[in-house]
């Protein structure tokens, strides 16, 4: 009987140390230490409450004691992981030792699993697949009990019957003060977590209260106001603790939606919420100094109405509509504007659901059609029955392309009958709407007739297959899209086909580089080519570029980008052009002076090697497109003009040389330059608006002036010395025409005097010399007779040419001009001087040139002439030569009397000695004969006379021939000449 109380105080120890540790366990998880710190305050924890369960052990007997120890330890191992299950046993295990050793070891091994146990427990519990439940740690409290079990069984320790009566008891309390504990703790935790989560709920409503942009404001019953926001305080002034009055209105500037009647109180959402009536909506209108400008709020008023019915405050919630009022404003005109756009616009409107079919045309896409509302109904079937049946395969295919996303938009021309059966083009353009499966789910579009535009395409693309230059257009993708038959050669024809629409430029470069252009050098690399081909493609230059085809042709390509972000070229054959242009380059490069093109703007158009050659300091900065100022410039700099030795002199220079240049009219200039030399520069403008100069090197003029000036000045000089000697020669000239005409009474009174007594002398020494009386007696007398006779005929002839030479001197020589026949007047000469050649042993020969006839001169001058020239050339032959006459045409037209002959010759010094009046070649040939020296002198005066003239060449030792160069015969009547002195 004394048993059982006892065993109740022990169990309620027992459970109040258990409650303990229960309180314990609270208090450490309350105060939120950090994980590793907070493991050992629970192992502690555990550790003393399996100490205290120890100590408080319950007797079941007098020799049975139970301990609820594994309690603990196994809920250290479930609450407090390792670390706290090491820190309890640390403390539980040593304090059995010196609690009692008998049984120590056992329960030391049984107390050290048990931990274990509980961490395997946790790790269950953890996964949720077991429910944490009371069963779960009473079944948790039993398993506890077996590592005991088989290790006291193990040691021998179960052999008496009191090991069997104490387990009983044991599987019985450990299992309940397990559940009953572990249940508290459990509930432990969940209070405390849950203790959190209203905590970070409260944080978590407290900062999106003060951080939503609404404001918002709550009071209690009394209308105080228990809760306020941040933005609440700004748009309507609310605070906590105070109560809505009648001075809200003005104190913070609330007014009514037209912004001037002040808010009335009563009308208050807040305040009419307290009286029990929702509100939504309500606009008030804020200004204060808080606020940029006046804001529109719109307030919701709600009462707060407990579970019980009864009102416990009010709420009331601000949202500043002023933008979105402002945004439904501008929404609102754009969905006028849109409206008026729509029925105003050209282009007709879509709408199409691709997964419900529904479709919606508007006005103006049934009017393109040439249908009302009425007759075009909103079927898909209906659109497509318009539409050509070849266009449908193009469309669908674009559609898919769309819908798989393989293009960003919806861009296709649509060919549709038109009400009244003629064909119509529609351009039509559409975007998506996808859903969340990525399918397109709405398609809105517009339609453009384009009618016009494509009959417009089509008359420029016949427009375009009539021009010889090659054109082509491509579109923004760099595809072709218009073309005609000059565009391609024929290599790239072959390569792309007869139609190359929608073909890339890079492929149409790539077919021409490989199959068109004509390439000599092996190494050329056709890539580079192409890449620098395409690079220029992408960034035309303002400039063509030239390009050799096949056949020896040149192609000038001119490349613009369209507005569009296309490209349009046109290919000009310019191979006529650029033979012009070789042989203008040709042209221009042979002629001595220099030349230049300019444009517009003196820029080079081209020059030649020349104006280089003549401007050597200049010509580093000639080029095509260089600038005239910039040339002249860098000569001025360079020292080609003299006196210029500063940029400001240069610039100076230039100015006045562009002015000159760019004169209306045209400019001839001198230009000296710094190395002496002289250039003549002439302008002018040309007919396009550009300006050509030519500039000629006059140096060599300019020196030819400057000698005829000195010249001049000296022939000034000596025009003023010669006025003197003319007056003096004046005066000699005429004493000298009195010399004259007292020489000619002297000779013509020697005439007379000379020729009477010498006639008489020949005539009586003729007829003794023939003895026409009888032989002279002695034969003695007979050679002195004819010695006397050839001196008379000498001194006869000697007067004669005396005579003639100075009639011929005085003017006074008459010449009749008539046609002499050329065969009599060379066979009266022959006749004459046969007895002289053959005395001297030489032979005379005459010839006539075939044609010759006549010989138009004075008969007399004639005979004596070739009389003359016969006998001095017979005279100076030795025996044996030869003298040769002949009447040729010369190669001037004229006729040539030449006496040639073989005999001794004239060196230059006898030749000019016999040609003056008296003049005689000292010659042993010519001893016997010595002449007056008037011969020749006569022979050439004469000749002149009669209109020719004299040519003589001879050359010593070897002959001398004489010319006469006499004007062709003719048949006018006779003239006469006269000798003018």
């Amino acid at each position: 009987m004394t048993i059982v109380p006892t065993l109740i105080i022990q169990l309620v120890q027992n459970a109040s140390l258990l409650a303990l540790l229960v309180i314990g366990y609270g208090a450490i998880k309350r105060g939120r230490l950090n994980g590793a710190t907070e493991r050992i305050a629970l192992g502690l924890l555990f550790g003393v409450a399996s100490v205290g369960t120890m100590s408080l052990s319950i007797d079941i007997s007098p020799q049975i004691h139970l301990s609820v120890r594994s309690v603990p330890l196994a809920l250290a191992g479930m609450m407090a992981g390792p670390v706290g299950a090491v820190v309890a046993l640390a403390i539980a295990v040593p304090f059995r030792f010196w609690h009692s050793a008998e049984g120590a070891l056992a329960s030391s091994l049984a107390m050290t699993a048990t931990p274990a146990i509980g961490l395997i427990a946790a790790r269950f519990g953890a996964r949720r697949t077991i429910d944490r439940s009371a069963w779960f740690y009473a079944a948790t409290g039993l398993v506890c009990i077996i590592p005991g079990t088989l290790i006291f069984s193990a040691l021998g320790l179960t052999k008496n019957g009191l090991f069997l009566e104490a387990l009983i008891p044991l599987t019985i309390v450990v299992p309940l003060a397990m559940a009953a504990t572990g249940m508290a703790l459990r509930q432990e935790d969940e209070r405390r977590a849950l203790q959190d989560r209203l905590g970070k709920q409260t944080i978590l409503f407290e900062a999106i209260f003060h951080s939503i942009s609404d404001g918002v404001t709550v009071s209690n019953e009394r209308g105080e106001i228990v809760m306020v926001n941040p933005a609440a305080v700004v748009l309507s002034g609310a605070e906590e603790t105070t109560r809505p009055s009648a001075d809200w209105a003005q104190h913070f500037g609330l007014f009514e939606p037209d912004g001037k009647t002040p808010f009335p109180i009563e009308a208050m959402p807040l305040v009419r919420a307290l009286k029990g009536e929702a509100t939504n909506g309500v606009e008030v209108v804020v200004r204060n100094e808080r606020l940029n400008g006046d804001r529109l709020l719109n307030v919701d008023g709600r009462p707060l109405i407990g579970k019980d019915g009864a009102r416990h405050g009010a709420i009331a919630v601000f949202r500043d509509t002023t933008a979105q009022r402002a945004l439904a404003d501008a929404l609102r005109r754009s969905e006028e504007r849109l409206a008026m756009a729509i029925a105003g616009s050209q282009d007709g409107m879509v709408d199409y659901n691709p997964v419900t079919g529904e479709v919606w045309f508007s006005s103006r896409f049934k009017e393109i059609l040439g249908y009302t509302d009425d007759e075009f109904p909103n079927d898909i079937q209906f659109w497509k029955s318009r539409m050509l049946p070849e266009d449908h395969v193009a469309v669908t295919s674009r559609f898919f392309d769309f819908e798989a996303g393989r293009c960003s938009s919806l861009h296709i021309v649509q060919r549709f009958r038109h009400k009244d059966g003629h064909v119509i083009h529609l351009n039509s353009r559409a975007q998506g709407q996808r859903g969340p499966d990525g399918k397109v789910i709405r398609l809105i579009g517009t339609v453009t007739d384009i009618t016009p535009l494509v009959q417009l395409e089509q008359r420029l693309k016949d427009a375009i297959d009539v021009m010889v230059d090659g054109f082509g257009l491509f579109g923004a993708d760099d595809r072709l899209i218009l073309f005609n038959d000059a565009f391609m050669d024929e290599g790239t024809r072959k390569v792309l086909g007869e139609d190359p629409t929608g073909r890339t430029f890079e492929e149409i470069a790539r077919a021409f580089a490989y199959h068109d252009m004509p390439v000599a050098d092996p190494t050329f690399d056709r890539e580079a080519w192409i890449a620098s081909r395409m690079e220029r493609h992408r960034n035309p230059p303002t400039d063509s570029i030239e390009v050799e085809w096949s056949g020896g042709r040149c192609m000038r390509i001119s490349e613009r980008r369209t507005s569009d972000g296309g490209y349009v070229g046109v290919w000009t054959d310019v191979t006529p052009l650029k033979a012009a242009e070789a042989r203008l380059r040709d042209a221009i490069e042979s002629i001595n002076e220099g030349f230049a093109l300019f444009d517009h703007e003196h820029r080079y158009i081209t020059y030649n090697q020349r104006l280089l050659e003549l401007h050597p300091l200049s010509a580093p900065a000639v080029a095509v497109g260089a600038k005239l100022e910039d040339v002249l410039r860098y000569g001025a700099l360079h020292g080609e003009y003299p006196g210029i030795t500063t940029a400001t002199e240069a610039e100076a220079f230039v100015a006045q040389r562009i002015q000159r240049f760019t004169a209306a009219e045209p400019v001839i200039d001198e230009i000296r330059f710094a190395d002496g030399r002289w250039m003549l520069a002439s302008h002018r403008r040309t007919s396009a608006g550009g300006y050509v100069t030519v500039r000629t090197d006059i140096t060599a003029q300019k020196q030819r002036e400057f000698e005829l000036t000195q010249t001049r000045n000296r022939l000034i000089d000596q025009a003023r010395q010669l006025a003197r000697l003319a007056e003096t020669l004046r005066q000699a000239r005429l004493a000298a025409d009195r010399a004259s005409q007292e020489k000619s009474r002297f000779l013509a009174s020697m005439s007379h005097e000379l020729r009477t007594p010498l006639n008489a002398i020949l005539g009586f020494s003729d007829l003794m010399r023939n003895q026409i009386y009888g032989p002279v007696e002695p034969v003695q007398y007979g050679e002195y007779v004819r010695l006397i006779h050839d001196s008379g005929s000498h001194l006869l002839s000697l007067i004669n040419d005396v005579l003639d030479l100075s009639k011929v001197e005085a003017g006074k020589m008459e010449m009749e001009m008539e046609d002499l026949d050329a065969a009599a007047m060379l066979g009266d000469v022959e006749i004459l001087m046969t007895g002289l050649a053959a005395e001297r042993g030489v032979t005379l020969k005459t010839a006539i040139g075939d044609g010759i006839k006549t010989v138009y001169a004075d008969r007399r001058a004639m005979k004596q002439i070739l009389l003359n020239l016969v006998s001095n050339s017979v005279k100076f032959t030795p025996e044996g030569g030869e003298v040769r006459i002949t009447v040729e045409i010369g190669t001037a037209g004229d006729i040539c009397v030449a006496v040639a002959d073989t005999g001794i010759g004239m060196s230059t010094e006898d030749l000019t000695k016999a040609l003056q009046p008296y003049g005689q070649i000292r010659a042993e040939i010519a001893r016997p004969n010595i002449g007056t020296g008037l011969g020749l002198p006569l022979a050439k005066a004469l000749t002149e006379l009669n209109g020719g003239q004299f040519e003589i060449r001879s050359e010593k030792g070897k002959g001398t021939t004489v010319t006469l160069h006499l004007p062709r015969p003719s048949a006018p009547p006779a003239l006469k000449l006269v000798a003018v002195n």
